[in-house]
Order: C-alpha cells, then sequence, then structure tokens
C-alpha cells in the first residue's frame, strides 16, 4: 500500500511538473478607440437625422448605403480622422481640413470642426461613440448656418471603412 502511494506520488509530481503556466501564444493586442479611429476614412453606412432652422421649417433625413431612393445622397461623403488631431472631410470632389480631440476620458464623446474654404467653420459632437476595427456607431448633433437662416441637427450614424 505505501509503495502504491509512493508511485501515485512520485507520478503526479512528474505530470504537475511537467505542466507549464506559460502560455506560448502571444496575446492580441487591445486597440484603443484611438487607434481604432485613424485606421482608415469612415464612409456614412446609414443614418436618419432631423434638421430644424430658424425660419420654422425643417425636415427628417434617412440614408443606407446602397440602397435606391435615399432622400440624401452620402455615397461620396467620408471623414478621415489622423493621429495628430487633425484630418480631413470631404464631399464629392471638395475636401476640408478638421480638427478633432476627444472630450472625455471614456472616447465616447468627440467634437471635430470642419474648416470649409470661404464659409465660417463647423463644429460637429458625437456622443455614446461605439467603435470596433470595421464600424463607427454615434449620435451627432451641430448648428450651422446657411444662407442667413441657422439650422440645428440632431442624427444617429453608422459608419464603416
Amino acid at each position: 500500500m505505501v509503495k502504491r502511494l509512493l508511485v501515485l506520488s512520485l507520478i503526479s509530481v512528474f505530470l504537475l511538473s511537467a505542466c507549464s503556466k506559460d502560455d506560448d501564444t502571444p496575446p492580441v493586442p487591445v486597440e484603443t478607440p484611438e487607434q481604432l479611429l485613424v485606421k482608415a476614412a469612415w464612409k456614412v453606412e446609414e443614418i436618419r437625422y432631423m434638421q430644424t432652422n430658424s425660419n420654422g421649417g425643417g425636415a427628417d433625413y434617412y440614408y443606407k448605403r446602397g440602397v435606391t431612393g435615399n432622400v440624401s445622397n452620402l455615397d461620396n461623403e467620408s471623414v478621415r480622422f489622423d493621429a495628430n488631431g487633425v484630418g480631413s472631410y470631404t464631399v464629392g470632389a471638395t475636401t476640408s481640413p478638421i480638427v478633432w480631440q476627444f472630450s472625455n476620458a471614456d472616447k465616447t464623446r468627440l467634437t471635430w470642426t470642419i474648416n470649409y474654404s470661404g464659409q465660417p467653420a463647423m463644429t460637429v459632437n458625437w456622443e455614446n461613440i461605439v467603435i470596433s476595427a470595421t464600424s463607427l456607431r454615434y449620435a451627432e448633433y451641430f448648428t450651422t448656418v446657411v444662407g442667413g437662416v441657422t439650422v440645428k441637427s440632431l442624427g444617429s450614424v453608422t459608419r464603416i471603412h
């Protein structure tokens, strides 16, 4: 009986010492919101937004990439964020410089300003940001002046690379 226990103990020690706690698989690095944001230009996949203006008008809009009959055409619109807090906003053939920054420590709010040529700059606010390697979702709001009329916009947006 003692021999059996001794043999069993030796086998157990041998088996346990053969196990390694080292995992040879390197950990997958987790990308920060900044790293995900600056990977590529982001284009609108889907947006629902409502605009009101100071002369009493307003409208609701919807756009879905690849669908015919959209109220707005955002097929050629994109925004690119660079790591140094600048970037570009493109609509059709016109590209305007932007400056941007996260506005909270959790990186769920972002403010970016479009510096249009010959027009007043426009600041765009994003909140409730959820970002992955391939998609970016958020709520968006901004106020701008078009032809002397103040326009306020609120939307829910999904962007893709």
